[in-house]
């Protein structure tokens, strides 16, 4: 219970441990109908692995049940049911702001402090079982956990996978999937940047003696200097970081990494709203399927399973390197959805964003972009250029521009819309000056029916105030206004405006916009209650009046695993304008709408 930003100095001697370890803080206790947690206080760090040497060679599973409120000269969280700071009946005062001042635990780590986890041979016979060996991090306590780091990985100290999994929770500043890369530590009295914290790779970050600063700095391995090289010199693992959250307060949720801590395959940040089931609050603020400031060879994904939303959700990373991005939205409201990055960085791959209402709740959002926020994209790589004295990665604007990029263009980015409630405008581009594309955005808008498809406005609109003469809601979500075109039941989503460029984002390239070109679309979200899907082939039974086979022609099939869906189009329904350019902002190349498919010859 020392100070938390100390590393005692110690005999580099590897300790292993050979059995699973499992550590658990104030676990509850049940006697009839009384349940009774535990109190004991951390006030610094606790960790799944081990400290500066050594690793456990077999599961490694940290609880985290509940947090003890402390008085000294650290200060009490705000967790608290009065004055005194009293948590001990596990209760909180509801009136006390939720800020994020004070917390009770600094951070939880599934990895070690400066020790990688490398289960062995030890771990398990199975090949298998020791390739996916894991990290895992389990939170529960809604009103009796108060934390603000969250960490599937180590610190400065590489795992071979994570998963993250948040139950419940008074308060969670930040929460990753990775590791923390972020924080600099003192180790016999010389203090050192940190290296970084990978999932996947075991470290290839050394510290060296830089005379002109006068102390260590980082770097890199030279057979580290590639994707490949890495593969090829440090994988170990699956290589994937994920996080789920089920209920609580968290503020900010990254998929990836703080700072640094390279996601050799994936990082997966998933939002499954089971407050009904869990008897605790679903209150997220911002998601991202990247890292926060942590590059990483692998890609993001960001799903929503059942969310009733969010304010801004980013499919990249706050500020940095991913592979290529996923979206699936499927349900909830949101301010604005970014397909790119948010502040920086760069998407080496693919962009896709796909709108689906197939989950628990209507899909309604204000502004839908395919781009970034301040976060340029380019089909042919990154140029690194001078800005205020820092270097900064701009997005080249051609194959034979100056910088870095791919042997052969990424694919354009995409934004498929096929069903959904409302939303008030969407965008091909990205939003800001800064959020240049080089490409060629597609938008396909091909509308379906929704799972919500028979609900009213009121029913879709729970919260929301009806303004009567433009024939829309608005809602106010962390602080950005959100409007959205009304309609009533039986109607297919609505939508006010289509930009085929970005808001204030100039596009280098082609825009295509299609508007209600086809006359079925694959899904790739699958849910068996779902209306409007189909096999292609036919097969299944008689199910769904309103399921629709665009082979046969033949209505209701029931879905079958493993099989392509596909949803019947019913049309577009537009309240503004469509436009094939930006928003106050410029297209370098040819706008190409179209709007209905030919029938016949």
């Amino acid at each position: 219970q020392g100070d938390p930003g100390y590393v005692a100095a110690v005999p580099a001697v590897e300790t292993k441990v050979y059995g699973d370890v499992l550590v658990k803080l104030n676990e509850p206790t049940t006697s009839g109908e009384t349940t009774t947690y535990g109190n004991c206080v951390v006030k610094g760090n606790i960790f799944g692995c081990n400290n500066l040497n050594g690793s456990p060679q077999a599961g490694v599973t940290v609880h985290i049940f509940k947090t003890q409120g402390w008085t000294d000269d650290k200060g009490t969280a705000d967790k608290s049911d009065d004055e005194s700071h009293d948590v001990s009946d596990g209760k909180n005062d509801d009136t006390i702001p939720k800020t994020g001042a004070v917390y009770e635990l600094e951070a939880v780590y599934g990895g070690g402090n400066l020790a990688a986890y490398s289960p062995s041979a030890a771990y398990s016979d199975d090949e298998t079982t020791r390739a996916t060996a894991k990290t895992q991090v389990i939170i529960d306590g809604c009103n009796l956990t108060s934390i603000k780091n969250v960490y599937g990985g180590g610190n400065a100290a590489s795992v071979p996978a994570t998963e993250v999994t948040i139950n419940g929770t008074y308060e969670v500043d930040h929460a990753f999937g990775g590791g923390n890369g972020a924080d600099p530590y003192t180790l016999d009295g010389m203090t050192y940047l940190n290296p970084g914290a990978n999932m996947g790779y075991r470290s290839y970050a050394t510290h060296e003696w830089d005379a002109s600063k006068g102390k260590y700095v980082v770097v890199e391995n030279a057979d580290a200097d590639t994707k490949a090289n890495h593969e090829q010199n440090y994988a170990y693992g699956t290589g994937k970081a994920q996080i789920t959250i089920n209920a609580g307060t968290v503020h900010t949720v990254y998929g990836g990494s703080n700072t640094k801590g390279n996601v050799r395959t994936e990082s997966l940040t998933i939002l499954d709203d089971q407050s009904e089931l869990l008897t605790c609050e679903f209150n997220v603020d911002n998601a991202y399927g990247g890292g926060r400031n942590a590059d990483q060879d692998g890609k993001a994904t960001l799903r929503m399973e059942c969310i009733s939303g969010l304010g801004a959700i980013y499919g990249g990373a706050e500020n940095a390197d991913v592979e290529s991005i996923e979206m699936n939205i499927i349900n909830g409201t949101y301010s604005q959805v970014f397909g790119g990055n948010h502040n920086g960085g760069r998407v080496m791959g693919n962009i896709v964003v796909n709108v689906e209402e197939t989950g628990c709740k209507p899909v309604i959002i204000g502004e839908l972009y395919g781009g970034g926020n301040n976060a340029g994209y380019s089909i042919y790589g990154y140029k690194e250029v001078i800005e205020n004295g820092k270097p900064v990665w701009k997005p080249r604007t051609s194959a034979t521009d100056d910088g870095t990029g791919p042997d052969t263009p990424y694919a354009d980015p995409v934004v498929n819309v096929k069903s959904f409630t409302s939303i008030g405008n969407i965008f091909g581009g990205g939003y800001g000056a800064d959020a240049v594309i080089v490409g060629n955005p597609h938008l396909n808008i091909n509308v379906g029916k929704g799972k919500y498809y028979e609900q009213t406005s009121a029913e879709r609109f729970t919260g929301w105030t009806l303004d009567a003469a433009n024939k829309r809601y608005s809602k106010t979500i962390d602080e950005h206004n959100v409007y959205a075109p009304a309609h009533e039941a039986g109607a297919i989503g609505a939508i006010y405006n289509i930009y085929g460029g970005g808001n204030a984002a100039d596009v280098y390239g082609d825009t295509y916009v299609n508007v209600g070109t086809e006359e079925y679309v694959e899904m790739k979200t699958k849910l068996t209650d779902v209306r409007g899907y189909c096999t292609r082939t036919g097969t299944g039974t008689q199910n769904d009046p309103y399921v629709y086979n665009p082979i046969t022609g033949e209505n209701a099939v029931a879905p079958v695993a493993n099989t392509s869906y596909y949803m019947k189009v019913e049309g577009v329904d537009i309240r503004g304008n469509v436009f094939g350019g930006g928003n106050a902002a410029k297209v370098i190349g040819n706008t190409n709408v179209q709007v209905g498919r030919k029938v016949g010859n």
